[in-house]
């Protein structure tokens, strides 16, 4: 799901007090984790403790430098590092906790949102939620809408092809298509950096030009990536993010839940008018408006 920003105790706009910036949470003395139990008790009874312009001012600054750190790591969470205590710490005077985990998930899943504060106007949006996936206490992935962070907030294919470069891996799901029915389908797609603990995931509509014995045959066109295919998790660029060391695949982002549906398969096994090579090339052109098909 995607979520958004809050933030800590320790960052307060005020004078005297630390930026939240300054320190990404659980650089040191993150405590060794020893079994995988159920979340802490984070629900809050008692509104943050920020005025609507604090909050305001700490959401501006989180939006412009995401907190003084680099990706993976966001707003100084650190996948591998951090954890829920830290968070707690942190965040507890911008925003709400919730323990999302559902029965069938193997990993924990906190939810932290930022309600009714007065957005900056380069954010458009009413609330703030990231949502973030835990083993042992300690952050494994975190999930975010593009648009929290200026860097990414322009939602363009182009843009996150020249931000991150060419994928190490290009992976698209095409929707389930029902036959008979004369109505365009649904796409993602998803750029794969696995050495830098980064996947970027996007939506679109697939145009249908054929119908094939075992599939369909479709026309995508990645420059209208549009925000409304998954209201859940794609505005219109979902970024996962979890540690590069942890050196996971593609497949195994699903133990920590970053994925919707088993459908994606790799970009090159499928029929397709260009290569995943030729894909980079294309698009990372911020004029490029051609389309390319695919066989399902």
């Amino acid at each position: 799901m995607i979520m958004s920003v809050s933030c800590g105790n320790q960052f307060v706009s005020s004078e005297g007090t630390q930026r939240f910036s300054e320190t990404p949470i659980g650089l040191e003395g993150t405590p060794t984790p020893t079994s995988v139990q159920k979340l802490p008790d984070l629900t809050q009874t008692v509104p943050p403790t920020l005025s609507p312009g604090q909050i305001e001012q700490e959401i501006s600054r989180f939006y412009f430098d995401n907190g003084g750190c680099e990706l993976p790591c966001f707003l100084g969470i650190v996948p591998g590092q951090t954890t829920i205590q830290q968070i707690e710490t942190r965040f507890s005077e911008l925003g709400r906790f919730s323990d999302d985990t559902r029965p069938s998930e193997k990993l924990n899943n906190l939810v932290v949102t930022i309600i009714a504060f007065p957005a900056p106007p380069e954010i458009d949006s009413e609330s703030w939620a990231f949502s973030i996936i835990t083993k042992n206490d300690v952050v494994e992935g975190i999930t975010v809408s593009s648009t929290y962070i200026k860097q990414t907030s322009i939602p363009t294919i182009s843009n996150m092809l020249s931000i991150f470069g060419k994928p190490e891996e290009l992976w698209i799901a095409v929707m389930p298509y029902m036959s008979g029915y004369d109505v365009d389908t649904a796409y993602e797609i998803a750029l794969f950096y696995p050495t830098k603990g980064i996947l970027i995931m996007g939506s679109g509509i697939a145009h249908i030009l054929a119908e094939m014995e075992r599939g369909v045959k479709v026309s995508i066109c990645p420059h209208q990536i549009i925000e409304t295919i998954d209201m859940v998790r794609h505005y219109p660029f979902t970024i996962h993010l979890w540690s590069p060391e942890n050196k996971m695949s593609f497949t195994e982002l699903n133990d920590l839940h970053l994925l919707g549906h088993p459908l994606y398969s790799l970009f090159n096994t499928f029929e397709s008018s260009i290569t995943s090579d030729e894909f980079y090339e294309t698009y990372v052109n911020p004029s490029a408006t051609q389309c390319f098909e695919l066989t399902q």
